[in-house]
């Protein structure tokens, strides 16, 4: 590894990949994220009415589309966490999860 750390990925789909509506956020999420490549998650989207949910399907066919990105300042995770009301001290009852 160099030395170096290998960081932090992420991958995004829904309004968090196109934009989600917070022109701030959007912003600093253009600065700290390195688009790394195209990619899927074997998973069924549903539409939550704001915001979209991604739920890990056993069915090869499902496919929620979305991009991998390198996180450049891994304390930005804490802000995103926020945003997306995962709470890391207890993912039972956070609105995402981590796969």
């Amino acid at each position: 590894m160099n030395g170096k750390s290998r960081g932090e990925y992420l991958f995004l789909y829904g309004s968090l990949l196109t934009g989600t509506g917070d022109r701030g956020f959007d912003a600093r999420l253009r600065r700290v994220l390195r688009p790394c490549s195209a990619a899927y998650a074997q998973a069924r989207l549903y539409d939550l009415g704001a915001y979209p949910a991604a739920v890990v399907s056993a069915d090869a066919r499902d496919k929620v589309y979305g991009t991998v990105f390198r996180v450049r300042l891994p304390e930005f995770l804490t802000p995103l966490d926020r945003y997306v009301l995962y709470r890391p001290d207890d993912p039972r009852h956070s609105e995402y999860l981590r796969w």
